[in-house]
């Protein structure tokens, strides 16, 4: 009896698609070709591994279906290089009587910014064990996967996993696929949808991700077919998140499950509207800036924050063109040069020396090349081009309007007034 009611309710979960992960990050246990990388967590598809830099490790464990005596463990780890990543992962569901085992080991590599792609060896072994029946198998297979990232704030992927029970039409595993979209329209925030194939069919999935403080994330999803519903919250201290999950389906009940998350990076990427207006209490200087310091400014990618650390150690001193040469885009140099000083200067013609007129001071210099360094050194000092062009040229000897109409200038902060000031001041 215990033997049939187990396989009775494999098979009925497996219909409703509703076994497997058990990592409440994941919301539902189906193929996800794209996810929400904001907050830390191990990805599915193993082309996305390289996208999420730094090391991560998670365990895991629920009660799918509370009531029905079963229960389920995850553990996961990844590591992810600007280039290359590995991870690995064992997942387990059952009861006392039956029980499913899967072991993954998979590989990413992203030869381009835009391009990933990764491959999986899975290991799955299936134990009965009542007292009519004693039986255990195990099976071996393949899976593949691609990412692609046109802009920073959208992902298209796919991801097959049993591709070998698909080209042998192998009955013991379901040969299964899944592709996804998502969009991020700013920071802490993400609308994802995923088909998978799986044994009830297809199914679609919707997922909403925010993070309303950087130490708080949340995810929402909907299930269409199976008309389940999802959430998860989680609650980052340090290195550490803590995250419990709900899933609910209509006609089997509810599913809890419980993780803990370490992350080497340790970062959940806020919620933003617009303009990032939480500027640090003091300029850091680019030139000693670590990682995580970087990284804990809210305006950069971990990719961009690698960067500028990599072409730090590697070639020298970062200037505001350096920036640009090694990919930062246009908004992060514009929210980086208000939050960090001390760039390079870039490689220029030396204007410093004015040649000599009749009836000039040995010291004179014509006002036109005062402006013209005035607004390079305030262009280096991080100070919008506009402000930079109005206020090199307004102040001076002549420059009798210059105080006021600095201080009721609401478009720079206090800090950039005071570089405008001492650099008018030479």
């Amino acid at each position: 009896m215990n033997i049939l009611l187990a396989i009775t309710l494999s098979l009925s979960l497996n219909a409703a698609f509703e076994s497997g992960f058990s990592d409440p990050e994941l919301l539902f246990p189906y193929i996800r070709a794209v996810q929400d990388t904001s907050s830390p967590v191990c990805v599915i598809n193993p082309a996305m591994i390289p996208y999420c830099g730094g090391f991560t490790a998670t365990a895991a464990g629920g009660k799918p279906y509370y009531g029905y005596g079963l229960d389920t463990a995850y553990a996961a780890a990844q590591y992810g290089g600007s280039v290359f990543g590995l991870s690995a992962r064992w997942n387990s569901f059952g009861d006392s009587t039956y029980r499913e085992n899967s072991f993954c080991a998979g590989a990413g590599l992203r030869p381009v910014q835009w391009f990933g792609a990764g491959v999986t060896a899975d290991m799955y072994r299936i134990s009965i064990d009542c007292d009519e029946t004693v039986y255990g198998e195990t099976l071996y297979d393949f899976g593949a996967g691609f990412i692609f990232v046109p802009v920073q704030w959208m992902q298209a992927g796919f991801m097959a996993r049993n591709i070998h029970a698909l080209i042998k039409k192998q009955d013991a595993i379901f040969s299964e696929w899944g592709c996804g979209l998502l969009a991020k329209p700013c920071r802490g925030l993400s609308f994802s949808w995923n088909i998978t194939d799986n044994p009830a069919g297809m199914i679609n999935t919707f997922i909403v991700t925010v993070n309303p403080l950087e130490c708080i994330s949340s995810g929402f999803g909907y299930s269409a077919e199976t008309n389940s519903f999802a959430m998860n919250l989680g609650f980052m201290y340090r290195r550490v998140e803590f995250n419990y999950g709900l899933r609910f389906h209509p006609y089997l009940g509810y599913s809890h499950a419980v993780s803990i998350t370490y992350s080497g990076n340790g970062v959940t990427e806020p919620l933003v509207y617009g303009k990032i207006k939480n500027l640090p209490g003091k300029r850091i200087s680019i030139q000693t800036v670590t990682f995580d310091e970087l990284l804990s400014l809210g305006v950069l990618s971990d990719t961009s924050a690698r960067r500028i650390i990599l072409y730090r150690e590697q070639i020298g001193p970062l200037s505001r063109e350096a920036l640009v040469r090694i990919g930062l885009t246009p908004e992060e140099i514009k929210m980086l040069v208000s939050h960090v000083y001390g760039f390079e200067k870039n490689p220029r013609p030396d204007t410093r020396y004015v040649a000599k007129k009749p009836g000039k001071n040995k010291g004179y210099v014509p006002r036109k090349v005062m402006v013209k360094r005035r607004f390079r050194e305030m262009i280096d000092e991080g100070i919008p081009a506009y402000q930079a062009a109005l206020y090199s040229d307004m102040c001076g000897p002549d420059g009798d309007d210059f105080p006021e109409l600095l201080s009721a200038d609401t478009s720079l902060g206090d800090d950039q007034k005071g570089i405008i000031r001492r650099i008018c001041e030479k």
